[in-house]
């Protein structure tokens, strides 16, 4: 039968270490802004390696990206985050700098997550990254067809696939709207 599907989700206090983190190693530096712009995006590994400074656009004041997935053909709407527009910032809104293979980003993911002591999620991939953007946008009470349009998937279902809503998380909210 079908059940319930569960996805780790990178706990906020995991991002912080990895954020807050420099690296020595020039590679390893550049994968982990990488995934913390990601982390901010909601965007694919494979959406972040076709970047390019044309593709950011402000709007009302607020950094964007609004174009086709690569893998999908499916247009999505990014609002940037805060972390994530200081990494564009950083790289002058190219990534070609960034451009390195899945295999070495997996590899260096492998790394940080030891040296941050990551915890939360079982492996460090590029996609927790989305996972989390997309956790945030939800646990933040973001409108669910405003989510689906900034991640790119076609329904609020694909999206909320990606989300890991606890029982507090949903308490909160539940008590922002009603007094219970």
């Amino acid at each position: 039968g079908r059940g319930i599907k569960t996805v780790d989700i990178l706990s906020d206090s995991d991002y912080t270490a990895i954020q807050s983190t420099d690296f020595d190693i020039w590679r390893v530096q550049r994968i982990k802004d990488i995934f913390v712009f990601a982390c901010n995006s909601g965007l694919a590994w494979t959406d972040c390696y076709h970047l390019k400074p044309e593709d950011f656009t402000e709007r009302d004041g607020h950094l964007c990206i609004c174009k086709p997935r690569v893998k999908t053909g499916i247009p999505y709407n990014s609002v940037i985050l805060p972390d994530g527009v200081e990494i564009a910032k950083k790289y002058n809104f190219d990534f070609s700098a960034l451009q390195v293979s899945s295999q070495s980003t997996n590899q260096a993911l492998k790394d940080i997550a030891a040296h941050c002591g990551v915890k939360s999620v079982q492996r460090l991939t590029f996609h927790c990254a989305r996972h989390y953007y997309i956790n945030k946008l939800i646990a933040s009470g973001v409108a669910p067809a405003i989510v689906s349009k900034c991640d790119g998937h076609t329904s609020f279902k694909q999206s909320y696939n990606y989300s890991n809503l606890n029982l507090s998380d949903m308490v909160v909210e539940v008590g922002r709207h009603i007094s219970i």
